[in-house]
């Protein structure tokens, strides 16, 4: 339940779902739902995540995650973007933006999928949709970058993702 975890954000941008079990039963929930915010989760102390499931992704999905981290490899993010776009005929009719290390937890930006929704993408409304990831999210000053630092880095890594998806 790390909000700089570098798996949370494709898992959300996908879709999937995690599978609880206790001696009470079980129960299915989407990743999204699954954290709290930093260290929490939603298990109860007689439960275990079981499954994790990424439903099938229909050819017309592409999706991609960039990350921005202080070292090369084995490095806490700084901040990372998930992006999943479904173009059909040159419109957008899904749109999943995901940010992580930006917040207590991992989280769509609501504003960038609206931005993308039903539209067709062009290096504007790429721009507008990166302006509005940045303010969806809500990141802090610590060790790895300063908060405005951080929102530079949601702006520039959301552009990047969804200009490599096109």
């Amino acid at each position: 339940a790390s909000p700089a975890a570098d798996m949370v954000p494709p898992l959300i941008a996908l879709g999937a779902q995690v599978n609880i079990r206790s001696s009470r039963g079980e129960r299915t929930m989407v990743v999204e739902e699954f954290f709290r915010g930093p260290g929490e989760n939603v298990l109860e102390l007689d439960e275990i995540l079981t499954d994790i499931y990424v439903p099938p992704v229909p050819p017309s999905v592409r999706s991609i995650y960039e990350k921005f981290s202080l070292r090369e490899a084995m490095a806490i993010s700084t901040v990372g973007v998930a992006v999943s776009l479904s173009i059909e005929d040159g419109i957008c009719t899904q749109a999943r933006v995901v940010l992580g290390a930006v917040g207590p937890k991992a989280v769509r930006s609501g504003s960038a999928e609206g931005v993308l929704l039903g539209k067709e993408i062009e290096d504007a409304l790429v721009g507008e949709a990166a302006k509005a990831a940045a303010n969806d999210s809500q990141p802090i000053s610590d060790i790895r970058g300063a908060a405005s630092y951080r929102l530079d880095l949601v702006e520039a890594l959301t552009r990047r993702a969804i200009l490599k998806l096109l």
